[in-house]
C-alpha cells in the first residue's frame, strides 16, 4: 500500500528483530525525511497490512518516525555513504521533499549538487504546510542537517527560479537540471 514503494515488511522484520539501525538504513537509503514521514505519512500501507488477518495492523508509520527519531538523537547518526566522485554538476530547483531527495541520492552516487531554494530554509511543504505539533522544525532542521552531510551538496536559499535565476543560466552552468518546485 505505500505509494513510493519503501519495503516496508522488511524494514519493519528488523526494527521487531531490535536492529534499528539495519531498519534505518534501509528507509533513508531512499529518504533523507524518514522523520518527517513517519509524522506526516496518511499511513496508506497500514490499510493494506497483512497483520489485520491475524489481529490488528501495525503501527507502521509510527515505526518508521521512532526508528528515525532513535537515529537524529543518537550520537552517530546513520549517513549513507558516497560512491564515488564524478565531474557533473546537477541543479536541483526546489527544497522539499522531492528536491532534497533527488539531492541527497545524486550526492550519494557521487554528483556535484546545488540545491536552488525560493524560500529561507530548506523543507518545502514539510516546514511551511504542516503544523508545529504534527511536525516539529527542530526535529525538520536536524533531518535537514544530516541529509546535506551527505557528499558534495550547495544551498542557495532565498534564489527563486526566474527572478534571481532563469532556466536558461542553470541548464549552462550545469550538466543537468531537476525541477522539484512543489506547491
Amino acid at each position: 500500500g505505500c505509494p513510493l514503494h519503501y519495503d516496508v515488511p522488511t524494514y519493519v522484520g528488523l526494527i521487531a528483530d531490535g536492529k534499528h539501525r539495519e531498519a534505518l538504513k534501509l528507509i533513508k537509503d531512499s529518504t533523507p525525511v524518514a522523520y518527517s514521514l513517519g509524522a506526516v505519512c496518511p499511513a496508506f500501507c497500514e490499510d493494506e497490512c497483512r497483520r489485520q488477518e491475524i489481529e490488528e495492523t501495525i503501527a507502521i508509520r509510527l515505526l518508521k518516525k521512532a526508528v528515525a527519531e532513535f537515529d537524529m538523537e543518537s550520537d552517530n547518526p546513520y549517513i549513507p555513504e558516497v560512491r564515488g566522485k564524478r565531474d557533473e554538476k546537477i541543479a536541483v530547483v526546489g527544497g522539499g521533499p522531492s528536491g532534497l531527495t533527488a539531492a541527497t541520492q545524486l550526492s550519494r552516487r557521487g554528483y556535484g549538487v546545488t540545491i536552488y531554494e525560493s524560500q529561507k530554509k530548506l523543507g518545502g511543504m514539510l516546514r511551511y504546510g504542516i503544523p508545529e505539533f504534527r511536525l516539529p522544525k527542530k526535529l525538520l532542521d536536524r533531518e535537514v542537517e544530516l541529509a546535506l552531510r551527505i557528499g558534495d551538496i550547495d544551498v542557495k536559499t532565498e534564489t527563486t527560479l526566474g527572478e534571481d535565476v532563469t532556466l536558461e543560466e542553470l541548464m549552462a552552468e550545469y550538466d543537468a537540471v531537476y525541477l522539484a518546485t512543489g506547491a
